[in-house]
């Protein structure tokens, strides 16, 4: 049964509704839209005393499965799965993939008893990870385990990158490009983690403004036939690309298609 309205849910409209064959609590986190102005949610922990009250059990579905403190990086609080069962969730649900960096695959943590049901459900087998699967997102927790998340994940190395490092890589770049059809400087932006995540939140990055005889769009055509394809964005009539969205050792690369372009 869906409770409250679009832009306003509260416990007490949860409470009204907990029948005797009410079999869980269901709160989805907004982990992919917002939500503005006359807006309001049902907490965890007031659904997780509802939970205790009644008796049945509290599932929060986090969506994005963020394991590290977000403030840390620049962006607002993002909660993660540990706090979620702090505050007294029975069953958390959330993505191997996105902000934890791993493959695409979903994770359900929680009360053993819970979780243990669920494992033994026929449906599971079916539903349930490959070795690759399970291997890739054995390496990327062990990241987190040693500390080492933000040096070796993938979108994480590319949030904590300075914009110092970003600027010095964007000056070696244009240094190395030789074509004289283009007109490159570099200039300030802001780079969101897209991928369903962090929804609205951006962080200060460097980009490289391209400039030529070609317009914006031939200029990104031409750009995704590479291979590896380039893929940038268009802005105030520009063609740019976010220093931030590219991992150091790709710089090369870089080099070699707006040379080649």
């Amino acid at each position: 049964i869906e409770v409250g309205t679009t832009n306003k849910t509260s416990i007490e409209d949860y409470r009204k509704h907990v029948a005797g064959k009410t079999a869980l609590l269901l709160k989805v986190h907004q982990s992919n839209f917002q939500m503005e102005g006359f807006v309001e949610s049902a907490s965890v922990k007031e659904l997780a005393s509802l939970s205790k009250e009644t008796g049945v059990p509290l599932v929060v579905d986090l969506g994005s499965g963020v394991l590290l403190n977000t403030e840390e990086f620049g962006f607002e609080h993002e909660p993660t799965p540990q706090e979620i069962i702090r505050s007294g969730a029975d069953v958390v649900s959330f993505s191997g993939d996105k902000l934890l960096g791993g493959p695409q695959a979903g994770i359900i943590v929680g009360r053993k008893r819970f979780v243990e049901r669920l494992a033994a459900d026929p449906l599971f087998r079916t539903l349930r990870l490959d070795k690759l699967v399970i291997s890739g997102l054995e390496k990327v927790l062990v990241q987190y385990l040693k500390g080492e998340a933000s040096q070796n994940i993938p979108i994480w190395r590319m949030v904590a990158t300075s914009l110092e490092e970003l600027k010095a890589r964007a000056k070696a770049i244009l240094e190395r490009v030789t074509n004289p059809k283009l007109r490159l400087k570099i200039g300030e932006g802001r780079s969101s983690t897209g991928g369903g995540s962090l929804p609205g939140a951006t962080i200060p990055s460097v980009v490289i403004v391209l400039d030529s005889d070609s317009s914006p769009d031939e200029i990104a055509s031409r750009m995704r036939q590479f291979k590896p394809p380039l893929l940038g964005r268009i802005a105030e009539d520009k063609f740019m690309i976010d220093l931030r969205t590219v991992l150091q050792n790709e710089d090369e690369i870089v080099v070699q298609q707006l040379n080649a372009l």
